[in-house]
């Protein structure tokens, strides 16, 4: 699994591509929010149109799922969009988004194009 991550002028651009690979994502979640860019409630962008999730089990979607949870003062009342190709990556994120429900203030959505996502984030500091 191979995670690229940048600040794009008022929101992260994070492209995750491969197998996904047990806990990855904590590493992931600690490089963003401990970037100098980073603050809470910062839009996120995550590419995972090149992310292959067939070998991810119910539990280590939980895990990643408490990892939010346990990070949610310092991820704040962020917006995510997350844009996939395939239908199975979009269930495994709906099915993290119900784990997450109610214990985390990111506000998720999925979509199918970039454009979409990112007119979604909309920029907040225009």
């Amino acid at each position: 699994m191979e995670v690229s991550l940048k600040f794009n002028k008022w929101f992260f651009d994070v492209v995750i591509s491969g197998d996904f690979i047990p806990n990855e994502y904590e590493g992931f979640f600690f490089n963003m929010l401990n970037d100098k860019n980073w603050k809470p409630g910062t839009p996120v962008l995550i590419d995972e149109t090149n992310f292959l999730s067939k070998n991810l089990s119910i539990e280590e979607i939980k895990e990643i799922a408490n990892q939010c949870v346990r990070l949610r003062h310092k991820f704040g009342p962020a917006k995510c969009a997350i844009f996939v190709s395939r239908d199975l990556e979009f269930g495994v994120n709906r099915m993290g988004e119900v784990f997450v429900e109610n214990e985390w203030d990111v506000v998720l959505e999925f979509f199918r194009s970039r454009e979409d996502a990112i007119e979604w984030l909309g920029n907040d500091s225009e």
